[in-house]
């Protein structure tokens, strides 16, 4: 499987020095420790586990289908891939699929966000409503202090691994062809690199 991982130039000198690329728990919002701990426990549940000594760190991130199945590999001209004026790299890897996790980058955002993530947009309505009965919402309470309904949302959230899940209405998500698609594996290792690209972030 060929992947693409944007890094800081810093971070691809260090991979150079020591052999490999891990995930950083340091490089993580605070507010979404607990999203990144939840693709922690699915990568344990549906790929490999890790072969180095630091079990479960936290993982890489690469794009396996940056805009569609057209444009894949990520286009450097654009904002947001690093801070602006920022020195980077573009690594292109090969990694062994059942490495791998892949899921919806879209879809992500509900996991990032606390939100229900619905399977149709009268599946949304109905839990809103259900909500609205005790007087809660998953808007301005994150987590739920109801487990019932705490729980619902964190199992929804499992349809972002579904790459070929579409609503019927497709409102909530698109077509594979059409997905932004990441992936997320343990580690990257020097010797799976393809290429690596300079460039300075817009």
């Amino acid at each position: 499987m060929i992947l693409w991982t944007v890094q800081t130039y810093e971070v691809w000198q260090k991979m150079q020095e020591v052999g490999y690329l891990r995930g950083n728990v340091a490089h993580v919002e605070e507010d979404w420790i607990s999203c990144y701990q939840w693709m922690i426990e699915q990568m344990r549940l549906r790929i490999k586990e890790p072969s180095h000594d630091n079990a479960y760190s936290h993982p890489v991130w690469a794009w396996y289908q940056w805009k569609n199945d057209k444009k894949k590999k990520p286009d450097l001209r654009s904002s947001a891939l690093l801070r602006r004026g920022e020195k980077g790299v573009l690594i292109e890897f090969e990694i062994e699929q059942d490495s791998v996790l892949l899921s919806d980058f879209e879809l992500w955002h509900f996991v990032l966000n606390y939100w229900y993530l619905p399977s149709s947009l009268q599946d949304m309505n109905q839990f809103e409503e259900a909500l609205r009965k005790i007087n809660l919402s998953f808007y301005r309470q994150k987590p739920l202090p109801n487990k019932d309904f705490h729980m619902k949302i964190v199992r929804s959230w499992e349809k972002i691994f579904d790459l070929d899940w579409v609503d019927d209405e497709q409102e909530i998500t698109s077509t594979q062809n059409d997905k932004s698609i990441q992936a997320t594996m343990w580690e990257v290792r020097l010797e799976q690199i393809r290429s690596v690209r300079e460039f300075v972030a817009k």
